[in-house]
């Protein structure tokens, strides 16, 4: 029973991080903005750095490997839970940065928040998150922000395959599988 609670909280623990470090690309394309200019990253390793402004956070590096079938995977992830929790506000593009505001609700809590996302083609983006929170979270925080630097660093090296991911304790997940994507 331990086994499977431990199981059921490292797929969660995985999903969320997967899809959290890729949220710039997750905003711009459930947006549906944006989709001809960048409809994809570019495959291979990606570095995403993720500064939570938060003593109790501090900033995490992840790499994760990339391609169109992971990619995919995401975006259907993303599609659906916008679909059933989250309703896109407004989105405003001006060059190169994309700002989305969203609403959305976890059981009794009412969460927005605005997303500045500047892309650098299909090589880098940098997300800038600010959250609100009603009620406050359990801990009592009402506000939260991100920033998200994240760049492609080259192929996927030998020991990753397309959906890894590699965490900041350099735990390794391997996304595709909890995400039901075969290979």
């Amino acid at each position: 029973m331990a086994a499977q609670v431990a199981a059921q909280r490292t797929k969660r623990l995985a999903i969320r991080v997967g899809v959290f470090s890729a949220l710039g690309f997750l905003i711009c394309v459930s947006t549906g903005t944006w989709i001809d200019d960048f409809s994809r990253r570019r495959p291979g390793l990606w570095k995403m750095v993720t500064e939570s402004g938060s003593i109790w956070k501090p900033v995490r590096e992840v790499r994760i490997c990339i391609d169109s079938v992971t990619e995919a995977a995401l975006f259907r992830l993303t599609q659906a839970r916008n679909e059933g929790d989250c309703l896109v506000t407004k989105t405003d593009r001006r060059g190169e940065k994309l700002t989305t505001d969203v609403t959305c609700r976890m059981g009794e809590t009412r969460i927005t928040s605005q997303s500045v996302l500047t892309i650098k083609g299909d090589v880098a983006f940098h997300a800038e998150i600010k959250a609100h929170f009603e009620p406050p979270t359990r801990q009592g925080r009402s506000d939260a922000t991100s920033v998200q630097d994240a760049r492609w660093v080259g192929a996927c090296p030998d020991d990753m395959a397309p959906g890894d991911i590699v965490m900041p304790s350099g735990v390794r997940v391997t996304l595709n599988a909890l995400l039901g994507v075969g290979r």
